[in-house]
């Protein structure tokens, strides 16, 4: 006669998680930048413990910290690109 089968223990899978700190775009520090969410007033802030820069959006009730970092990350570009691009249109010629 055969012995009965043991019953295997299921394993539970971690779940990815979302960062909530962020490398700094101005310091470059790692895990540097905090965010925090104020779902009641609708506004995101993120904040550099090392460099001191500081920056808020609105947001809704799907955001999250990845969210108002990656609009930051677009209007850092969209200021930079505004910078640079604003001499007068087109050298040459």
């Amino acid at each position: 006669m055969g012995r009965r089968k043991t019953a295997m223990k299921k394993l539970k899978k971690k779940r990815p998680t979302v960062a909530q700190t962020f490398k700094c775009l101005f310091c470059n520090h790692e895990d540097a930048v905090e965010c925090e969410l104020n779902h009641r007033e609708k506004i995101g802030k993120l904040k550099c413990r090392i460099c001191g820069a500081d920056w808020e959006t609105r947001i809704h009730y799907l955001s999250e910290a990845v969210d108002v970092f990656s609009e930051w990350i677009d209007s850092t570009e969209a200021e930079n690109e505004g910078i640079e691009g604003g001499g007068g249109g087109g050298g040459g010629g």
